[in-house]
């Protein structure tokens, strides 16, 4: 059985995104166009360049998350994150909301919470054993 580490997991999986996405792009036309849009834009590599190291960083604690706690804990941060993102975009950009929005944002923000309080019941500290090991 092969046991593949975080980064040759992480490796693979962004070899094999680069190579269909590549593809895709090359089909449809859009990769000299953006090559050619780099090659103008110095700033836009600079952008590109510091998007990638704060992705491959990111990328690092999700797969440390999933590999070291679970699937569901990574499921939980991330949905998080992005519900304190949209909430701080309303506030910042003065975004209107409709009720409609509001509510799904309440049914999220109350699932997550629903979530914490289920699973912090359930793990009640086991008594502690009378029995003495040798």
């Amino acid at each position: 059985e092969h046991q593949l580490s975080t980064h040759q997991l992480m490796f693979n999986q962004n070899l094999w995104a680069s190579v269909i996405t590549l593809c895709i792009v090359a089909a449809n036309g859009q990769l000299v166009e953006g090559v050619e849009f780099l090659l103008l834009h110095p700033q836009a590599r600079v952008d590109v360049f510091a998007f990638c190291c704060v992705s491959a960083l990111g990328q690092n604690f999700i797969f440390y998350t999933v590999r070291n706690v679970s699937a569901l804990a990574c499921t939980m941060i991330t949905t998080t994150r992005k519900f304190f993102t949209i909430l701080l975009s309303i506030v910042m950009y003065k975004h209107r909301v409709h009720p409609r929005q509001w509510f799904a944002i309440v049914l999220v923000f109350s699932g997550i919470i629903l979530e914490h309080k289920f699973k912090s019941k359930s793990k009640k500290p086991a008594p502690a054993s009378t029995k003495k090991t040798q």
